[in-house]
């Protein structure tokens, strides 16, 4: 399991502590931090009928931040974190994005509402840094290219209310964009398609087993050129 890895400071509604990626400074490590459309499927056991009766729940982005907003660890931790007791729940229009260089999942909207969901709680997506192929395009006179890696990509969320989502392993695709190099700075745009296997659940306290899973998502941001992450390939380094 990840140890929570990041706490956040703030004490009004409203305050920043995500910056969009085009606030954001310029940096040969900066990816982009891609929105997340998260859909999956789980099979739990029915606790009415516990011989040989299993429901089949769907689950979205809704369904997350619902499961989220209901957890008292998370409430806790949003009165705290606006110093307001009426400022304990995620606002209706709020949606995930993958901070791809913790692996880290915030939550965060159009209004400035943002969080850290590993500070209270437990939502990250892990990529293999280790195992990647991939191959790429690169034009010599203006820098802009293409990518497209695949790698080994893992889901975990947990609530610490009862629900836990721990599919296994699975397929995760990432296809990036590079824009011209202007002013020793370069765009870079990734769509990811991330497939995490069937495993381990619980829904409610009781077991259950994710069967289908999906995530996919994209974003931008403006970093230090030449091509690549670090002038190189992603796949690469």
């Amino acid at each position: 399991m990840k140890l929570i890895k990041i706490l956040l400071c703030g004490a009004v509604m409203g305050a920043v502590a995500f910056f969009p990626a085009s606030k954001a400074k310029a940096s040969p490590l900066n990816k982009p931090r891609p929105s997340l459309n998260i859909s999956g499927t789980v099979m739990v056991q029915d606790p009415s009928f516990p011989y040989g009766s299993i429901k089949k729940l769907s689950l979205n982005n809704k369904t997350l931040i619902s499961l989220l907003n209901a957890s008292p660890t998370v409430q806790n931790y949003l009165t705290n974190l606006f110093s307001s007791a009426t400022s304990n729940s995620i606002p209706a229009g709020s949606y995930f994005v993958w901070d791809m260089n913790s692996e880290d999942v915030w939550v965060t909207n159009k209004n400035g509402f943002t969080f850290n969901v590993e500070a209270p709680v437990f939502f990250y997506v892990n990529y293999d840094v280790e195992v990647k192929v991939g191959s790429f395009s690169l034009k010599n006179t203006t820098g802009a290219g293409s990518e497209m890696d695949v790698t080994g990509v893992k889901f975990y969320f947990n609530d610490e209310n009862g629900n836990i989502l721990d599919p296994e392993y699975g397929e995760g695709v990432f296809n990036w964009t590079y824009g011209a190099v202007s002013g020793g700075v370069q765009q870079k745009t990734i769509s990811v398609k991330l497939s995490p296997g069937s495993y381990s659940a619980e829904v409610n306290g009781v077991n259950a087993i994710t069967t289908t899973f999906n995530v996919s998502g994209s974003g931008s941001s403006a970093g230090l050129a030449p091509f690549g992450a670090l002038g190189e390939p992603f796949y690469l380094y």
